[in-house]
């Protein structure tokens, strides 16, 4: 059975009844869980406020090595987190419980490279954590991922029964470069879930171009699919733009955050999403 650690302090748990067995309501935690022989799995848990709707888990970008903050009012924030850390907050006001994943303690001191991402080991920690989170909420969690994550929640949702999944939203999705493609390293027949892509129009990230898009949604034809274009929003967005992959550009869909949660999480309520959205000027 699957170890399971909850940090002191950080989490209130209520066991229900017989007719939820092992299922837990609980506020914002740092569980870890004991996945591979010596490894730990660990994340972050952050519950909304009201009556729970369903349950993401999210893949952070870049090497993966977030910090989780700890608010004066008791809330974690997600640090080094790129466009996960700053929309969190949209998900939570839409009823998602979310986790957010660290690397697992054999990755801790380097972070998660692309191979790893793409690793039966890293779907093996991640299947603990879905069951885990199933068990807490009573859903089937969404994978979601932006720019190299994309690589671990792609992966993961291929080596994971669908039926196990919701689905998988794509952000910014990886389609070259010397990272690779997401499909480098995966069958995309084997991938039967739900499927999101969404991305910028003038994402200008030299790994995941927007015109990389169409020929990854075609990969994965055995699922149900659907691709969101989004436009404007990140040119006049009140701070300075950086371009490329910065935080503060279309890559991260700065400018356009709103509209695009709004997207995503409609799209996972099962209610009909535009493949076109315009953030404005």
């Amino acid at each position: 059975m699957t170890g399971i650690r909850i940090s002191v302090g950080l989490l209130a748990v209520v066991l229900l009844t017989a007719a939820g067995a092992g299922r837990l309501a609980a506020e914002d935690a740092i569980v870890s869980l004991d996945t591979r022989p010596s490894v730990i799995q660990r994340f972050l848990v952050l519950e909304p406020k009201g009556e729970v709707t369903g349950a993401v888990i999210m893949f952070p970008p870049e090497e993966g090595l977030v910090q989780f903050k700890k608010s004066k009012k008791g809330r974690f924030k997600v640090k080094r987190g790129g466009w996960i850390g700053q929309t969190i907050g949209m998900y939570h006001e839409r009823g998602f419980a979310v986790a957010v994943i660290e690397p697992p303690s054999d990755r801790m001191a380097h972070g998660m490279d692309t191979d790893f991402r793409k690793s039966d080991e890293h779907a093996e920690d991640l299947g603990h954590v879905i069951a885990h989170m199933t068990d807490m909420t009573g859903f089937k969690p969404f994978l979601v991922a932006t720019c190299r994550a994309t690589h671990s929640a792609s992966s993961v949702a291929a080596k994971t029964d669908k039926a196990r999944i919701s689905g998988v939203v794509l952000a910014s999705s990886r389609s070259r470069g010397k990272r690779g493609s997401i499909l480098d390293a995966i069958s995309p027949g084997r991938l039967q879930s739900r499927v999101l892509f969404v991305h910028h129009v003038d994402d200008d990230c030299a790994g995941a171009p927007y015109a990389g898009v169409a020929k990854l949604a075609a990969a994965f034809d055995a699922a149900d699919v659907q691709v969101v274009t989004v436009s404007g929003g990140w040119r006049t967005a009140e701070r300075k733009q950086k371009r490329g992959c910065g935080t503060n550009g279309s890559h991260k869909f700065c400018g356009s955050q709103d509209i695009t949660v709004k997207a995503i999480t409609d799209w996972m309520a099962g209610r009909e999403v535009a493949d076109r959205l315009d953030a404005g000027d």
